[in-house]
C-alpha cells in the first residue's frame, strides 16, 4: 500500500487519514484543555522538550500523548480540590463602603452603605433582616429572636443613623444596568454574562439562554450570544432566586508576583547586579503575558507547577523565597538551554558569532540617535491614545486563547523613563531587522519573514527623526511591529528563525567572555517587546476595523448592530490568532514560552 497522505507541518507520509491524525496530535499538538472540578478549562502547553507535564505540583507524569495526559489527569487533578481556578469567585475587599457592627454577639456583621444592605463578614453575603435568625443559627447563635432584629434596626436607624431599606433591595441604590458600576465591597464577585440589549446579568450560560427566548425572541434565529457579553458580576443576597447584576472590577495580582518590584524604574537602576537579580519582576512582566496576563498572569493562583505553563496561564505558583540570592551563571546557563538559545548560539563558531555581535553594536551605536526618538513618539501616542479603546478588545490582547477571556486590561506605560526605555527596546529590534540582515547574522531566517525585513529596511532608509510624525507615519509603524509575528514558524525547523527570536537570543548572550545574560534581564527584554507589540496589535486592529466596517457597509448588506457586532468580532479572532493561537506557531508563542521559562528559572533560583 503506497503512502498517500502528507502532514503539513514535517516531510512524512502516512497510509491512512487515522495515522496522519495520531502523528499530528501526538508530534505537533501544542496544546490541550484539561476540565478541572469545577468544570474550567485548564489550557497546558507542549513544553519546549516536547512533552506535555503534569500540571500537578510534584507531580513526574510526561507524556507526548495529550490522550495520555487526560487520562492521567482524571486521577491525578482530584487533587486540585478546593484550589482557585480562573472562573473561581473573588472577594472585594471592604473599604469605606463598609464599617463592622458588633450589636450581636458571636455573629460577625457589618453594613455597606453603599448597598444599604447586612453583610455577614464570614460568609460574604448578603442578609435580609428577617432572615437573620436562621443565618445565625448556623454560626452557633441559637437564641437571637425577632425582638433583638427589631433593636439591631433601630440602633441602625437611630444611633448609626443608617437609611436601612424597608425591603431587602436587589441592587445598590442608583445602579443603571446598562452602565456597570463598582463593586459592592464585602462580597464575591463572579465571572458572567450581560445582555447587551437591557443589562441582564447571569452567571451560567442557560440562564441567559431563557432570558434571550423570553425578552428577546428576534434574536433567537441569530442565536443568544450574538446579543451577550462576558462581565463580572455580583448578587446582594444567595441562593436560588438571586438577581446579578453586573460591576466593573478589576482583579488584583495575587501570589508570588505580587511582591516584584519594578526594574523599569529609574531607582532601580541604582542598584547592584546582585540586588536586581534578587529583587523581583516587574508589574509589565505580569500585565503584557499575559495571562495576563501575565498579562503576566493576574489570574488567582494555586498549586500547579509553575514550570509547566506557559505564563498567562500559570494559576498556582509555589510559594518564592524573597530572601534568596539568584546564581546567575548556573541560572543563565539552565535557562538558555531550555529555550533553545545555547544550542542555537553554539551552531556558530566562535569567531563568526562576535563578529555578528560586534556589527550589531556597531548598528546600534550609529543609528539608534537618529531613530529613537521617533519610536517614542509613536510609543508615547499609543499609550495615551490606549484608554480611550474598548476594554474588550484590551482584554482580548492579553486572553491566553480564544476561549478564556483575560481578567486583566492592556494599561499605559507610566512614566517616560518607561516609555523611553520601552521604544529603545523596540529601535534596537528594528535596526536589527533592517540593518543587520543583509550581514546574514540571521542564520535559520524563515523564508516568510524576509518581504517584512525588506520593508523595515525601507522604513529605515525613508524616515528619520526629524520629520514630522502624523497619524499615518504611526499607522506604519504599527504594521511593522505587528509584521515581527505575522507568520507561522515552521515544526522541523530549528526554533530561533526569525529576526525576533534571533534578536531575543544576541541579546541574552553576550560573548564568549561574558557568557549569557542574567534570567531577570532576559525577561525584562521579553517584556518590553510584547507590550510593543500588543499595543501596535490594538491600534492596527481598530485601523483594520473600520476599513472593514466600511467594507460591510458599502457592499449594501445593511448590517445591523449585532450583525456587524459579530462580524467584528470573528475578525478580531483571525486578527489577534498570533498571539495565543499555538496551532499558528508565530514567534510571538516562542517569546510567551521564553517568558515563562525566564519566569521559572527565577522562582527556582529563589528557593
Amino acid at each position: 500500500m503506497k503512502y498517500r497522505y502528507w502532514c503539513e507541518q514535517c516531510p512524512q507520509y502516512f497510509k491512512t487519514t487515522l495515522e496522519r491524525q495520531i502523528h499530528f496530535r501526538n508530534t505537533h499538538q501544542q496544546t490541550t484543555d484539561l476540565q478541572l472540578y469545577d468544570s474550567s478549562i485548564f489550557p497546558l502547553q507542549r513544553q519546549p522538550d516536547r512533552l506535555f507535564h503534569c500540571p500537578v505540583n510534584g507531580c513526574p507524569f510526561e507524556t507526548q500523548k495529550p490522550l495520555a495526559l487526560h487520562a492521567h489527569a482524571r486521577v491525578c487533578l482530584r487533587k486540585l480540590r478546593g484550589m482557585t481556578t480562573n472562573i473561581s469567585r473573588k472577594l472585594v475587599p471592604c473599604g469605606s463602603q463598609v464599617f463592622a457592627i458588633d450589636a450581636i454577639p458571636g455573629l460577625k456583621l457589618a453594613w455597606n452603605k453603599y448597598a444599604r444592605i447586612l453583610i455577614c463578614k464570614d460568609c460574604h453575603v448578603g442578609i435580609p433582616f428577617e432572615d437573620l435568625p436562621v443565618h445565625a443559627k448556623r454560626h452557633g447563635v441559637v437564641d437571637l429572636k425577632e425582638a433583638d432584629v427589631e433593636a439591631l434596626i433601630d440602633y441602625l436607624d437611630q444611633d448609626l443613623k443608617v437609611d436601612t431599606p424597608v425591603l431587602f433591595p436587589n441592587l445598590p441604590r442608583g445602579y443603571d444596568l446598562q452602565q456597570p458600576g463598582e463593586p459592592v465591597q464585602g462580597l464575591f464577585v463572579r465571572h458572567g454574562l450581560t445582555c447587551d440589549r437591557d443589562g441582564f446579568a447571569c452567571i451560567n450560560q442557560q440562564s441567559m439562554k431563557d432570558h434571550c427566548d423570553a425578552i428577546h425572541s428576534d434574536y433567537v434565529r441569530r442565536g443568544w450570544p450574538v446579543s451577550t457579553s462576558k462581565i463580572f458580576c455580583q448578587t446582594l443576597s444567595s441562593g436560588k432566586h438571586a438577581v446579578y447584576f453586573g460591576v466593573r472590577y478589576r482583579h488584583q495580582p495575587s501570589g508570588s508576583l505580587a511582591g516584584y518590584q519594578d526594574i523599569t524604574s529609574d531607582e532601580s537602576e541604582q542598584r547592584s547586579e546582585e540586588e536586581n537579580q534578587a529583587s523581583a519582576i516587574p508589574p509589565e512582566t505580569a500585565q503584557a503575558n499575559p495571562s495576563n496576563r501575565p498579562p503576566g498572569d493576574k489570574t488567582p493562583r494555586s498549586k500547579l507547577q509553575p514550570s509547566n505553563e506557559p505564563a498567562d496561564t500559570r494559576r498556582f505558583p509555589a510559594p518564592s523565597q524573597p530572601d534568596a540570592p539568584v546564581h546567575k551563571t548556573t541560572t543563565s546557563i539552565s535557562l538558555a538551554k531550555s529555550t533553545g538559545i545555547l544550542a542555537h548560539i553554539e551552531s556558530y563558531t566562535e569567531k563568526r558569532i562576535n563578529k555578528h555581535l560586534a556589527f550589531v553594536k556597531l548598528v546600534t551605536n550609529r543609528f539608534q540617535p537618529a531613530f529613537q526618538p521617533l519610536i517614542q513618539k509613536w510609543l508615547e501616542n499609543r499609550t495615551q491614545k490606549l484608554g480611550s479603546l474598548s476594554l474588550t478588545l484590551r482584554r482580548a490582547v492579553l486572553s491566553a486563547s480564544t476561549q478564556i477571556e483575560s481578567c486583566e486590561v492592556l494599561d499605559p506605560l507610566e512614566g517616560e523613563s518607561s516609555v523611553a526605555k520601552y521604544s529603545t527596546t523596540l529601535t534596537q529590534l528594528l535596526l536589527f531587522a533592517g540593518r543587520c540582515r543583509k550581514q546574514h547574522v540571521v542564520g535559520n531566517e524563515n523564508p516568510e519573514q524576509v518581504a517584512h525585513a525588506e520593508l523595515v529596511a525601507i522604513f529605515l532608509n525613508t524616515y528619520r527623526s526629524a520629520r514630522s510624525p502624523t497619524e499615518a507615519l504611526f499607522k506604519s509603524i504599527d504594521k511593522l511591529v505587528i509584521g515581527f509575528i505575522l507568520f507561522s514558524n515552521q515544526f522541523h525547523r530549528p526554533q530561533v528563525q526569525s529576526p525576533l527570536e534571533e534578536f531575543i537570543a544576541l541579546s541574552f548572550y553576550k560573548g564568549s567572555h561574558d557568557g549569557y545574560d542574567s534570567a531577570l534581564k532576559f525577561v525584562n527584554t521579553l517584556t518590553k517587546i510584547q507590550y510593543c507589540i500588543q499595543i501596535a496589535m490594538v491600534f492596527s486592529f481598530c485601523t483594520e476595523a473600520s476599513i472593514f466596517e466600511t467594507y460591510l457597509k458599502s457592499k449594501s448588506l445593511n448590517p445591523s448592530q449585532s450583525q456587524m457586532k459579530e462580524s467584528l468580532k470573528k475578525h478580531r479572532l483571525r486578527f489577534f490568532r498570533p498571539l495565543h493561537n499555538n496551532d499558528f506557531n508565530s514567534p510571538f508563542i516562542t517569546l510567551r514560552d521564553w517568558k515563562q521559562l525566564g519566569l521559572n528559572a527565577l522562582e527556582e533560583a529563589r528557593k
